[in-house]
């Protein structure tokens, strides 16, 4: 990013009203966590709850790992009065707050997020807008650095009449720290266009717009922005197709704001309505859209499609289900492999359903669902992967309790982790958040696990909550779990396999907590020379009755 000496202006400091860890978290703040028999139990980190200084409207609606491996969630905040606040804030991994910072609007409006982006130095871009004075509601990009001082904050409107709204909903930032954010803009009575903005990464200086108007000449918006490896930007969103079908319009911007290409994209017939409810690219700068797509008769049907950068569609995968079937969320790896979750109607009610898309031909590599035996909602709302690949999923759920007292079914939020090749099941628990909260994003821990940030309701009033979980492994036996250790840097994994270096050095080469035969097996059939193996436990380049016996004595 360009360097420039610029103003820094501290926002206020507000306060943190519980934060809860591991063992006290059932008894302080009834959060549960219940995994099913065979799989790996997940280990809560923490839970926190912020309440602002007025007790009133505190929400998280995003959640990001930064890039030291902190915790960052955005949403809004009510500082003093009613008004809401454009509210970021920073936290270790094990809950404890590094920083919080509101931004209030010059108009006394309630002022709302709409997307975050972190860069590569840490800096955090947050997009939405404002209530309040003319026109109706005004674009903000607000930036902060890593330690939370404010950068710069830029209102902007692209019609300027009091029946005007100005509006964004997703941000990103290139490679030089210049900031596309993108959303909507027009006349609430004649709907508006779907709108993208450039700002200057250093001053926050408006740079240009574009804006687009759809088939029907209705209501657009531009709902994701990303960022290609040329610095172009590509906008997905939606766009009216006549009078009663929605499509989703894709636009293509060259990093000066001339139009590349645009194409819209409509499943079937003008009767059928398209959503896009997620997108992301790849490595190889493909765009990847998720939703669904529903019929004149209102049935749904879940549908992931991809568009080269250059322009034109490259696959679709759409699945032929009846019922109420969404995807909710979109990922690709560095890999390019392609996960999506959300819903799939069954006999149970809507089970959470997960895919990984080929990335050539657009094919199912695996489907996943998962249900108790209850009729009930479940949902896929978030998927990620971590550094290693590995695929988790948070959603919306309902766990039985017969027999566990209390009511017989309850409804909280289901954690699911995915081996990436095969989509093994690698964990799976049901957790509920404090008050009666709800999920409202989930991202994954670098190094394992999972974050989710929602509401919950203390006393009639809304706290932005986030609680963080990993799986409870502990290689070397000292009380605390390697995701911990491996995030704060006492423990390694030079070779990025998952499994910590020095738990590797004891003969846990799958990284399980125990040294077992699955571990005998692997450094059996690594025998002989093998310089850098993992199963080479004294680093002497062969794998031998040497590491055979230190193996055998760390047994169990």
């Amino acid at each position: 990013m360009r360097k420039h000496s610029i103003a820094v202006e501290n926002a206020r400091i507000t306060r943190i009203t519980r934060i809860t860890r591991c063992a006290s978290i059932v008894a302080a703040l009834g959060v549960a966590s219940i995994a099913s028999a065979g799989l790996p139990p997940l280990e809560q980190l923490c839970s926190v709850e912020y309440a602002g200084p007025v007790n009133l409207d505190d929400v998280a609606t995003i959640v990001r790992t930064a890039p030291d491996g902190t915790i960052v969630i955005a949403g809004e905040s009510t500082q003093s009065g009613s008004d809401r606040d454009i509210m970021v804030a920073k936290f270790t991994v094990g809950g404890a707050l590094l920083w919080i910072r509101t931004w209030d609007s010059p108009s006394g409006g309630n002022d709302y997020t709409g997307g975050m982006a972190i860069a590569d130095d840490g800096s955090i871009c947050v997009a939405g807008y404002f209530y309040g004075g003319t026109p109706s509601t005004t674009m903000v990009v607000v930036r902060y650095d890593a330690d939370g001082d404010l950068l710069w904050a830029t209102p902007y409107a692209i019609g300027n009449a009091s029946d005007w709204h100005n509006q964004f909903y997703s941000v990103a930032v290139d490679s030089i720290g210049d900031v596309y954010a993108c959303g909507s803009a027009g006349q609430w009575s004649g709907g508006g266009n779907a709108a993208i903005v450039k700002f200057d990464g250093v001053t926050g200086a408006y740079l240009w717009q574009s804006t687009f108007n759809g088939p029907a000449n209705l209501h657009d918006q531009g709902n994701f922005v990303v960022v290609g490896s040329d610095d172009s930007v590509a906008m997905v969103g939606s766009v009216k197709m006549n009078a009663s079908a929605t499509g989703v319009g894709i636009w293509k911007l060259f990093s000066n704001g001339g139009t590349a290409w645009s194409s819209y994209f409509n499943y079937s017939a003008a009767t059928w309505s398209e959503t896009a409810a997620a997108a992301a690219l790849g490595p190889d700068d493909k765009i990847v859209f998720a939703g669904w797509v529903t019929s004149p008769q209102g049935s749904e049907q879940p549908i992931v499609v991809r568009y080269h950068w250059q322009g034109g569609q490259d696959t679709t995968t759409l699945l032929q289900t009846s019922g109420q079937n969404r995807f909710n969320s979109v990922v690709v790896d560095d890999a390019g492999n392609t996960y999506v979750t959300g819903a799939i109607s069954a006999v149970t009610g809507l089970d959470i359903i997960t895919l990984k898309v080929h990335t050539s031909p657009g094919g199912m590599l695996w489907q996943r669902t998962f249900t108790e035996q209850i009729i009930a909602p479940d949902s896929g709302l978030s998927v990620d992967v971590d550094k290693y690949g590995r695929v988790v999923v948070a959603g919306s759920s309902w766990h039985l309790t017969q027999g566990q007292g209390g009511p017989q079914t309850v409804s909280g939020i289901r954690l699911l982790g995915y081996d990436p090749y095969d989509g093994a099941s690698r964990f799976e628990s049901f957790v509920t958040a404090p008050s009666g909260g709800w999920m409202a994003k989930a991202c994954a821990l670098p190094a394992g696990g999972v974050i989710v940030c929602g509401t919950t309701y203390p006393n009639l009033q809304m706290d932005a909550w986030f609680g963080a979980w990993a799986e409870s492994v502990d290689c070397d036996h000292n009380g605390v779990i390697d995701v911990i250790e491996l995030m704060d840097g006492s423990l390694t994994d030079a070779n990025e396999d998952g499994v910590p270096d020095e738990c590797a050095a004891f003969g846990d080469l799958d990284g399980n907590g125990i040294v077992d035969g699955e571990d005998l097996g692997a450094l059996l059939g690594s025998w002989g020379a093998c310089s850098g193996c993992p199963a080479d436990l004294n680093g002497d380049g062969v794998v031998d009755g040497d590491d055979l016996g230190t193996l055998l004595g760390n047994w169990g």
